[in-house]
């Protein structure tokens, strides 16, 4: 990806077990945030999503 103005960078947070640990036991969520830049810094996307295992 030679045509990006930095190197894209995200984030893995775990979030445990939500809303309660009773709730879902022996299942984990993590939210994934995915940060990069196009061509010039003034062009930015930002993408999340919630993964549950």
């Amino acid at each position: 990806m030679s045509n990006l103005s930095a190197n894209p960078r995200y984030i893995i947070e775990d979030l445990g077990c939500l809303p309660a640990p009773a709730a879902c036991p022996g299942k984990h969520n993590y939210r994934i945030t995915a940060r990069a830049t196009g061509g010039t810094a003034d062009t930015i996307v930002m993408l999340q999503s919630i993964y549950q295992i």
